[in-house]
């Protein structure tokens, strides 16, 4: 007769047992509760089940101002920062010209920091008692000293700030050209524009259409430069209503619940695309 092997817990596979248990509660309660909570909070109101968050949502004119202009700030950004950031990898990587190194250091800083501190060293200058703006004043009585605010202060500041995407991937990419090829274009008397065209930017394509994504959800999940320079966007308008108290907003925490779900699923859906066409190679 055979003999059933006696399982035993050795020390490895208690190690094991111990280690498992702890990543399982450490995605269930960092990970997966709080999203479950979010969508129950959004759902359940008053002990029982209910949709009437849509509508107020739907009939909240600041709620629906912010997302609307997250979405516009989202499409410029991808725009603004695309022109930039090209431009940016072909005067540092592809055109021999005198002074890209300090160039290249100079947008490298965007690397480093970011975020409050970068808004913040914006608004030091250029702000309501910014160096610059104090010093205009000075000069011209009638200057304007809120003119560094709203939204085209947040797509100035985020334009040449969020280039990092375009240092990283786009430089990498740009490594790739066959620069033999462009010699050859050249011989043959193809213009600057069309050796572009025709052979540089078809091999950045999929790295731009990368770094255009994360551009894009940069600009909608944007929080430091809309908060600091007064743009009302999703964000700020979600930490609002999550921590607001005012009698007459009805749901508050429920409208920020269901305002970040929204952006999730932005959010999703702009990766599975991307994840989709790096797919297709």
């Amino acid at each position: 007769m055979k003999e059933k092997k006696k399982f035993s817990f050795t020390p490895e596979k208690l190690w094991g047992i111990a280690i498992f248990v702890f990543f399982a509660w450490f995605i269930f309660a960092f990970l997966v509760f709080p999203n479950l909570n979010t969508v129950v909070s959004v759902f359940y109101q008053n002990g029982h089940f209910t949709t009437e968050i849509f509508t107020k949502l739907i009939h909240s004119t600041k709620a629906m101002r912010s997302l609307r202009n997250s979405l516009i700030l989202a499409r410029t950004l991808s725009i603004t920062v695309g022109f930039i950031g090209i431009s940016l990898v072909l005067i540092t990587e592809y055109f021999d010209i005198k002074g890209a190194n300090i160039l290249r250091l100079g947008y490298m800083t965007t690397l480093i920091y970011g975020g409050i501190i970068l808004v913040s060293g914006y608004k030091f200058i250029y702000g309501k008692t910014g160096i610059l703006t104090t010093l205009f004043a000075k000069i011209i009585p009638s200057f304007p000293i809120d003119w560094f605010e709203g939204y085209w202060a947040v797509l100035f500041v985020m334009t040449f700030a969020c280039t990092s995407n375009h240092m990283i991937f786009l430089r990498n990419a740009m490594r790739s050209v066959d620069f033999q090829t462009v010699e050859a274009a050249q011989n043959m008397g193809a213009s600057q524009f069309r050796i572009l065209t025709k052979v540089v930017l078809p091999v950045l394509t999929p790295s731009l259409m990368a770094v255009t994504i994360l551009t894009f959800i940069t600009g909608l999940c944007a929080m430091s430069a809309p908060t600091l320079l007064g743009y009302d966007s999703i964000n700020p308008e979600i930490v609002r209503l999550a921590g607001s108290s005012v009698a007459d907003e009805s749901f508050p925490q429920a409208r920020a619940a269901l305002l970040s779900i929204i952006l999730a699923m932005f959010t999703i859906v702009l990766l599975t695309v991307l994840s989709a066409y790096e797919r297709k190679g």
